[in-house]
Parts: C-alpha cells; sequence; structure tokens
C-alpha cells in the first residue's frame, strides 16, 4: 500500500481549481517571447542599421563592406573593410525568445501530461481545448 503526503491538499480526493483561473498567466507567457523579437526586429528596422553603421560607428580608416542580417535568428551585423563588425540587435533578443519558446513547450508538454494523469486516475476522459 502506497501512502501519500495530505499536506497542500495533496490526497486523493484533491480538485484542480477553475482550468481557466490557473492559466490566467498563459497569455502573457505566450506574448513576453513574441514581444521581444518584434522589439529586436523594429530596433533593426527603424533604426536604420546600415546608415547607423555608416555614418555614426564607422572607424575612421574603415568604411562599411556589407550588412549581413536575417529574421531567424535575428540578426544584423555590420561588416568594416578591416574585419571588424557591430550587431545591431541587442545581445538578450534571441536567448530571451527561444528560452521562453522552450519553457512554453516544457509547460504545455507537462500540463497535457498532468491533465492526461489524472483523468486517467479519475476515469474521465482526457480534454482537448
Amino acid at each position: 500500500m502506497v501512502t501519500r503526503p495530505t499536506w497542500g491538499g495533496i490526497d486523493g480526493a484533491h480538485t484542480f481549481p477553475d482550468r481557466e483561473r490557473a492559466l490566467d498567466g498563459r497569455p502573457a507567457v505566450v506574448r513576453a517571447p513574441l514581444l521581444a523579437y518584434l522589439a529586436g526586429g523594429a530596433l533593426t528596422a527603424v533604426g536604420e542599421v546600415r546608415e547607423r553603421c555608416a555614418k555614426e560607428i564607422v572607424p575612421a580608416s574603415a568604411p562599411l563592406d556589407h550588412l549581413d542580417g536575417g529574421f531567424l535568428p535575428l540578426h544584423w551585423t555590420c561588416v568594416f573593410q578591416d574585419g571588424t563588425t557591430y550587431e545591431g540587435v541587442p545581445s538578450w533578443t534571441n536567448p530571451l525568445v527561444f528560452g521562453a519558446l522552450g519553457g512554453i513547450v516544457a509547460c504545455v508538454g507537462a500540463s497535457t501530461a498532468l491533465d492526461r494523469r489524472f483523468r486517467r486516475r479519475s476515469g474521465k476522459p482526457p480534454t482537448v481545448k
């Protein structure tokens, strides 16, 4: 026979709180990486990286050679003729986006597994919303 702790409402008769109330933080968690990605993109698009590199950041001895960039992962790099580079996207953007996306995937997976486990033990069919 397995005994389970009864502290914190953990017992066989425990019911989960209202599903909608429990998931109130979900929209904010999903919006955070999207906003970080859009902020990084806006900083490069509106900030006119090419003009900034050519006029403001240019070392006296090296004019702008080319601009290297892409949207996944978000990066815009000014490459000068002497080999120096300047990154136009804040360094926190990509780690925040991919870390938050990984966290979302982990939370959704854990939530699904726990829901199925609870419903299997209680005899109710799993829900799909």
